[in-house]
């Protein structure tokens, strides 16, 4: 019986683990170009990293934001002023024409 309640236990803690992993994606598609940073991480979740942060030569902050999922991999989020200007995974973005 203790067999079957553990194994039942580790059933849903999979299950529970295997859904939240696989839902980065969805939530990426719900991105718009405009978003504030706050908006962006709100949709995303909180588990990111500031990775990169200047100001450019008209002294406006841009910022690049990674958020991690096992399942997924990496989201880049790329924000000038506080807003959304690009997304996408490590891949892609390095792939898009200029």
């Amino acid at each position: 019986m203790k067999g079957i309640i553990h194994l039942a236990g580790l059933g849903l803690a999979w299950a529970l683990l295997t859904g939240c992993a696989s839902t980065l994606d969805s939530r990426v598609q719900m991105l718009e170009f405009g978003m504030s940073k706050e908006r962006v991480i709100q949709t995303l979740g909180v588990g990111h990293r500031t990775v990169a942060a200047r100001e450019d030569s008209t002294n406006v902050r841009v910022e690049v934001l990674r958020f991690e999922d096992p399942k997924w991999g990496e989201v880049l989020v790329y924000l000038r002023d506080g807003k959304l200007v690009q997304w996408g995974d490590v891949r892609a973005l390095e792939s898009m024409p200029q």
